[in-house]
């Protein structure tokens, strides 16, 4: 494991060459919209009518209440809850078995992203985190700049880079690997709660009176 801190590596523009990514498959769902980020799944026959019993193929306890949405990788199923009263990171194979658990800072909100073999952890006080996807193995640690407001949004990978988007219209990005460096430090000016949306070489941020198109003129 190595501890990173992002922000004495701050430059004003840095540009990162994205990183070979395997391709998301139909069993793979790395983030809270989906693999392309647009809340739609690949073509399937999905359920329509259930039960609390009616066609539920498994289910588990969870050791506590959370909002993260789960994550699926490599038919592995990765979400956030408070266990014994500290937040942590569950893995679960595509049977509901439990593979292990780690401790990892507050992160009641926001979803992990996955991208080769790797999650990536964002915590409501923008704690930064990166864990092997098989085995829980903590892989780094990081913070965001200290502030009082919290990280609603979830992360968003493109590009190489992890977005990190804050409540008062903040948006950091972080080079997405061991060094996690901090790249910039982007200021909105109003209120941020939706996750950014990378598309087309382009960036989305609906804030909270506007809906903002990023990219270079």
């Amino acid at each position: 494991m190595s501890h990173c801190s992002p922000w004495r590596a701050l430059t004003a523009a840095v540009l990162l060459a994205a990183a070979p990514a395997r391709a998301a498959t139909a069993t793979n769902w790395p983030r809270w919209r989906g693999p392309q980020d647009n809340g739609a799944a690949a073509p399937g026959v999905y359920p329509v009518i259930w039960s609390a019993t009616t066609n539920v193929l498994w289910k588990v306890p969870l050791p506590g209440r959370g909002c993260s949405t789960p994550i699926v990788w490599d038919r592995r199923i990765y979400l956030t809850a408070p266990v014994a009263g500290q937040d942590a990171l569950l893995a679960f194979d595509d049977a509901g078995q439990a593979l292990w658990q780690r401790e990892i800072a507050s992160a009641f909100v926001p979803t992990p992203a996955a991208a080769q073999g790797r999650l990536y952890l964002l915590g409501d006080r923008g704690d930064l985190a990166g864990v092997d996807a098989l085995t829980g193995r903590s892989l780094w640690q990081g913070r965001l700049p200290e502030n009082s407001n919290h990280y609603y949004a979830s992360p968003v990978l493109a590009g190489g880079n992890l977005y990190a988007a804050r409540e008062d219209g903040v948006v950091y990005v972080v080079r997405a690997d061991d060094t996690c460096a901090l790249l910039a430090e982007n200021t909105l000016g109003e209120r941020l709660i939706a996750s950014p949306v990378p598309v087309a070489n382009r960036l989305l941020l609906r804030g909270e009176k506007n809906l903002y198109c990023i990219g270079a003129r």
